[in-house]
This record gives structure tokens, C-alpha cells and sequence, in this order.
């Protein structure tokens, strides 16, 4: 069996970062693992950074491409990688220690396809903001199909950051990051990956830290976060079509996909987009279909209001939401 793993990092403008982030793959215990930095048209010295720090080591290889964005860069890397498993890391965020020879080391004791582990979201100051875990139990393992109704109940937290895979479930179903998704691609990815997998493995050891950047794009009110709601409305067509059980298609359809929609349009309110445009959104007829679907089982009292409210009266929905924004802007001015 091959024994290697190959950790894919894209990189884009990341000069400040990188150099942490390859240096804690470089500092894992488990040796026979190979990086591959994607570099995806970075216009800054991120480059620089990586071949002054790393050039005469061996492990990195970088793979220079133009900017395409974050799937096409792990697509590369995909394509390019020669270990058995493979793991993807953003160009800031971090590995622990331990975290491949735990992953790896789940992945032959439960004979899994994916590992997860728990993570930290930390500051650019070092302070902790939240935990997220894919198991309250030290170690769990279940088939594919229960553990994504699991995740997709919210039961299990997980990050693509976090997660192995074995490299042979990538390539038996042609797996790839879809090209051109600003957001929710990495998810979609992980989603079909369960999916297929025989069995999956999770561990709530935290193995992992994610930077919390002030100026990462996830933060901003910008209408491409509603390609996270098209990358659900993608894996519910795949599911439908590769026949996944019905308890995951009318999952999908009654609570994943109207809460994805649904989301997206408070999100816009929280974070100050126009009440006009946000309006437009809410009223659009087909986002409106989906979110109509939305089953009541799958929802606690509280979030169904909050849809219920958004379907009868969109204007007074988004009106709150801003209304609760402006007050947390004016508590912490």
C-alpha cells in the first residue's frame, strides 16, 4: 500500500501565512508525505517566501498556474498528487503536530475512506473563537450514508482543513472541486466523498487550527454566496442520480437546501447589504420554491419562524435582521 500522503495547498497572495502553514506539514511526525503548493497567479512574493524557506527541500513542490480560483488550484493538485492519501490546507491555516499520524492511523483501524478530526478557529492574535467537531465521542466510525445524514442534521461539524481521504475513493469516482464556485465547493467536495466512502472515521481531538483573517472574503456581503446554495442544489441532483437513500434526498431537499437559501438572505442583512437588493433576493420566485420545501421536522421552533417569516413577509424578515445588525454595530462601536 502506498504509505504517502500528499497535502495540497493552494495559495493565492498569502506572503504573510504560507511559510506557517508549510512549515507545520513540514513538522509532522509522521515522515513519508510530500506538499504541493498550487500557487494560483499570486501577485505578491508568496512564491518568494516558499522557494527562499523551502526551495532545497525535497518535500514541497510548487505548481505555478493562473488565477482560477480555489478549485481549480486543488484540482491541480489533485492531478498531481502521488501519495495513497491525500489532504487539502488553506495557505493559513495549520496542522498540529500529531494530525496526519492520527488521521492515517484512524484510516487503518477503522478500514475508512475519510477521517475527520475537531478544529479550532483562532484570531490573527492567537485567541480561541470557537471548537468545532465532527463527534462528541473520542473516536467514531459508521458507513458513509449515516454519517452525511448525521452531518447534514448538523449533527457532525467538519472542514475540508481537517479531513483526510484516501486517494483511491478521489479517484475511483473521479472526484473534483467544482471550477468556478466561490463558495460552498469545498463542502459539496466532502459531501460526495461521505457519500461514497464504505466507511468514515472521526476523532473530537483537535488536530487543526484555522485562522480567522479580518480580511477574508467569507465575511463580505457579496451575491456569490449564493453559490453555496447552488452547490447544494449540485450534490442533491448527484445524490438523486448516483441513488441515495431516500432518508438523505428528502433530507436534502426539506431542510439542507431551504436553509441554505435561507441563510444566505439573513446573512446579507447581517452584514449590510442594501435592503433592496436583499429584497430582490428573497422575492426571486425560485430561490422562494426552494425555500418553501422546507420540513418542519427538521428544524428547531425558532428556525422555522424565521423562514416561515421570510416566506410571508420578506420585507419585515430582512427589516429585524438589519434592525438586529445596526444594534450590535451601535453595542460595539
Amino acid at each position: 500500500m502506498n504509505e504517502m500522503i500528499s497535502v495540497v495547498i493552494p495559495a493565492h497572495n498569502t506572503e504573510d501565512y504560507v511559510s506557517n502553514t508549510i512549515g507545520s506539514v513540514l513538522a509532522q511526525t509522521y515522515e513519508k508525505l510530500e506538499i504541493i503548493v498550487v500557487d494560483d497567479g499570486s501577485t505578491d512574493d508568496t512564491v518568494k517566501r516558499i522557494n527562499d524557506s523551502f526551495g532545497k527541500d525535497s518535500r514541497v513542490r510548487v505548481i505555478k498556474q493562473e488565477n482560477r480560483g480555489v478549485s481549480a488550484a486543488r484540482n491541480t493538485g489533485i492531478e498531481n498528487a502521488q501519495g495513497g492519501f491525500i489532504a487539502f490546507l488553506d495557505s493559513d491555516d495549520l496542522y498540529h503536530p500529531t494530525f496526519i499520524e492520527k488521521m492515517i492511523g484512524l484510516l487503518r483501524d477503522k478500514n475508512a475512506e475519510t477521517a475527520f478530526c475537531a478544529f479550532r478557529k483562532v484570531s490573527e492574535k492567537g485567541v480561541n473563537i470557537f471548537l468545532r467537531s465532527p463527534s462528541t465521542s473520542p473516536v467514531v466510525s459508521m458507513s458513509g450514508p449515516d454519517f452525511l445524514l448525521k452531518a447534514l442534521k448538523k449533527e457532525s461539524l467538519f472542514s475540508i482543513n481537517a479531513t483526510v481521504f484516501s486517494k483511491s475513493l478521489i479517484d475511483s469516482h473521479e472526484l473534483r472541486f467544482v471550477n468556478g464556485a466561490k463558495n460552498g465547493q469545498d463542502v459539496e467536495f466532502i459531501w460526495k466523498s461521505i457519500f461514497h466512502s464504505d466507511r468514515v472515521v472521526c476523532t473530537n481531538e483537535v488536530l487543526a487550527s484555522l485562522l480567522d483573517r479580518h480580511d477574508s472574503l467569507s465575511k463580505n456581503p457579496t451575491i456569490s454566496k449564493l453559490h453555496a446554495a447552488g452547490c447544494c442544489l449540485r450534490t442533491f441532483e448527484y445524490l438523486k442520480k448516483h441513488k441515495a437513500e431516500e432518508s438523505i434526498v428528502d433530507c436534502f431537499e426539506k431542510k439542507t437546501i431551504p436553509s441554505s437559501f435561507a441563510s444566505k438572505i439573513y446573512f446579507f442583512a447581517e452584514r449590510g447589504m442594501p435592503k433592496k437588493k436583499i429584497l430582490e433576493i428573497a422575492r426571486n420566485k425560485n430561490y422562494r420554491s426552494r425555500i418553501k420545501k422546507a420540513g418542519r421536522r427538521y428544524f428547531s421552533l425558532h428556525e422555522y419562524l424565521k423562514i416561515r417569516i421570510l416566506l410571508l413577509s420578506p420585507s419585515l424578515a430582512i427589516g429585524i435582521a438589519l434592525n438586529r445588525s445596526n444594534k450590535r454595530k451601535a453595542a460595539g462601536s
